[in-house]
């Protein structure tokens, strides 16, 4: 339950940050890319974001059929085991840390967005099906943040793709499209009052806006 509290605490100490920020504390000038920084601190963590990529990159350039799929071989470091190796999964808190879920939902729906972690999609026997075909296997050489999926085929193909760098990583930043359409597929999913062209065209120019309030307005109903 702690990994949902944690988004919201997140946007809660932002606006806290730059409220202090406006009334003159100061603090480390560079807090998150610093020696001593977040980033520098919490860096070594496997992500599921390098695991869907290679299943995404593997569905475009081959699309298999599901059902034609043996097995899904997905090999990391350790940490990716002891982090996401969740084959058995009953509810969105399990699914959102669970590579086999992960894995399947990608290779069905082509994406792992927040509806591919709901109930429905939970229970979806397709899914179920393929969660169970999903193996992990260890290599400790592997860089902690990358991820190697393989999928074997019941005639004996195999394709594999590797994923150094995940999407969204210093590696391999995300496009301003790509942001585009997260936001307008968040909006849509959970808050489809927000004019979403608005809300990006808002903070694409933030750094010319004089009254920080209307960002704000923007997200809320009206």
């Amino acid at each position: 339950m702690s990994k949902s509290l944690g988004v919201g605490n997140a946007a809660e100490n932002g606006l806290a940050a730059a409220l202090l920020a406006e009334g003159g504390f100061s603090g480390p000038e560079k807090p998150i890319e610093g020696r001593y920084g977040f980033a520098a601190v919490t860096s070594d963590s496997a992500d599921l974001a390098h695991i869907i990529d290679a299943c995404l990159e593997l569905r475009a350039r081959h699309v298999p059929v599901t059902e034609a799929i043996d097995r899904v071989v997905v090999r990391g470091h350790p940490l990716m085991r002891e982090r996401t190796d969740r084959p058995n999964v009953e509810n969105r808190r399990d699914a959102r840390v669970s590579l086999q879920h992960s894995v399947a939902a990608t290779f069905l729906f082509g994406a792992a967005g927040l509806a591919q972690y709901e109930e429905d999609c939970i229970a979806d026997p397709a899914v179920r099906a393929l969660r169970a075909r999903v193996v992990f296997e260890e290599d400790p050489a592997a860089p902690i943040e990358s991820a190697t999926v393989t999928v074997q085929l019941a005639d004996g193909t195999e394709h594999r793709e590797d994923i150094v760098h995940g999407r969204g990583t210093p590696g391999r930043p995300m496009s301003d499209a790509e942001f585009d359409t997260k936001v307008r597929g968040l909006t849509t999913y959970g808050a489809p009052f927000v004019d979403a062209a608005r809300l990006i065209a808002a903070v694409r120019s933030i750094q010319d806006e004089s009254d920080p309030t209307r960002l704000m307005r923007l997200t809320v109903p009206t």
